[in-house]
């Protein structure tokens, strides 16, 4: 792949995530360390691999996003995966709390000390840019002004200890810097010498202060511009329907291949909200918004509030 550096994190979040596929224990994984090392990306391959090596796509693993914002809903999400015979990863993001927010607290409860407790059919990943899913001046106050410093700092950093893996990641050293930017290059065949473009990484990573995977990127988006290339295989033909937003080449090569093709062709999609879609939409207080790749590969993810939430 072109994920670099990060070779025994991957191989340990491979394992674990493997296990919990096969019906085997598993435990929650907590991906923390400095921005942009490739985090929330590891976890996306991973799930795809895994995937993968079992027989998908779409495989008998789902994944399934849940917002920072959105996690006061975790409860009834993980009710409704619960009743669900497949198996899925509920992924956060850049996931930490601050000041005053007790959120975290529910979603301590949900991880491990609820009355249902996480249900056995899920686990939870998530990325931080914190260790401990807490400043660390929201941890020094607690310390300065609790009556019993030790047992307030034990109840903020707690969350932490609901996840069995904690997977660092740090910057990247500079030849695991140059080994990303080559593999990007290579990939895309941009054509430039690896002599010239690592003496260009190395003043744009001096003028970005680090050295990652996502500066790498960065980086080979620049060059790319440069020369006047793209990057990726980008969907050309202009799309004049509905259905050619929802169906992709491959999607409608799948159809055709398992004889669906007929009857999505000749449907009639929606492009207004109806009463009765304006109706329904008011009543809801949950809702998945489910997506595959052109591979196949499915992409989940959750949303949740108040009825009438969703505008």
């Amino acid at each position: 792949g072109l994920l670099r550096g990060i070779d025994l994190t991957r191989d340990i979040l491979i394992e674990n995530t493997d296990r919990f596929a096969r019906g085997l224990p598993a435990n929650n994984a907590l991906l923390w360390g400095s921005r942009g090392a490739g985090k929330s990306s590891i976890v996306k391959a991973v799930h795809a691999h895994v995937n993968r090596e079992m027989g998908g796509p779409p495989g008998p693993l789902a994944l399934v996003e849940i917002h920072r914002e959105d996690i006061p809903s975790l409860p009834g999400l993980l009710s409704r995966i619960r009743e669900s015979k497949r198996r899925s990863v509920v992924f956060c993001d850049d996931l930490s709390f601050d000041g005053q927010d007790a959120a975290y607290k529910s979603l301590k409860a949900v991880l491990e000390g609820g009355i249902e407790g996480r249900p056995e059919n899920v686990v939870f990943y998530a990325t931080s840019n914190r260790r401990h899913l807490m400043p660390r001046d929201m941890i020094e106050n607690e310390r300065s002004t609790a009556i019993n410093p030790s047992e307030a700092v034990e109840e903020k950093v707690s969350l932490s200890d609901r996840f069995g893996l904690w997977l660092g990641f740090h910057n990247a050293d500079q030849d695991t810097f140059f080994a990303m930017i080559e593999g990007y290059a290579e990939y895309y065949k941009l054509g430039v010498p690896a002599e010239t473009l690592r003496k260009q990484a190395v003043e744009w990573s001096v003028t970005r202060g680090s050295r990652s995977g996502r500066v790498a990127w960065q980086f080979v988006q620049e060059v790319a511009g440069q020369l006047g290339k793209k990057l990726g295989e980008l969907l050309e033909e202009e799309m004049t329907n509905p259905e050619d937003v929802l169906f992709s080449p491959s999607v409608k090569a799948e159809q055709e291949r398992l004889g669906s093709r007929a009857s999505f062709a000749t449907k009639e999609f929606a492009t207004e909200i109806t009463d009765n879609l304006r109706q329904f939409l008011d009543a809801i207080d949950t809702f998945f918004l489910s997506t595959a790749d052109a591979k196949g590969r499915p992409y989940v993810q959750h949303r949740g509030g108040p009825p009438g939430f969703l505008k």
